[in-house]
């Protein structure tokens, strides 16, 4: 990052920004259609899909990168 300047080096969080408001997007579609506007329906949806999408998606790439299984507990944050 050292030899980039200005906008290259911005974009990594601005990428960032704009994946997790398609992220908070997703995860209302699916309270809406769960209709759990609730703070537990909210939780178990999130947990849900984290587990079911994020942790099982790291999991196969770190398998298949060849890494250590106690990678993908921390990347997971589990």
């Amino acid at each position: 990052m050292a030899g980039k300047a200005g906008l290259a080096k911005a974009m990594p969080f601005i990428l960032a920004f704009v994946g997790n408001v398609i992220i908070g997007w997703a995860l209302y579609g699916i309270l809406v259609h769960l209709n759990a506007f609730t703070l537990r329906g909210g939780i178990i949806a999130a947990v849900l899909v984290w587990f079911g999408f994020v942790v099982t998606t790291m999991t196969v790439n770190n398998a298949f990168d060849g890494r250590k299984p106690m990678l993908t507990v921390i990347d997971s944050g589990a």
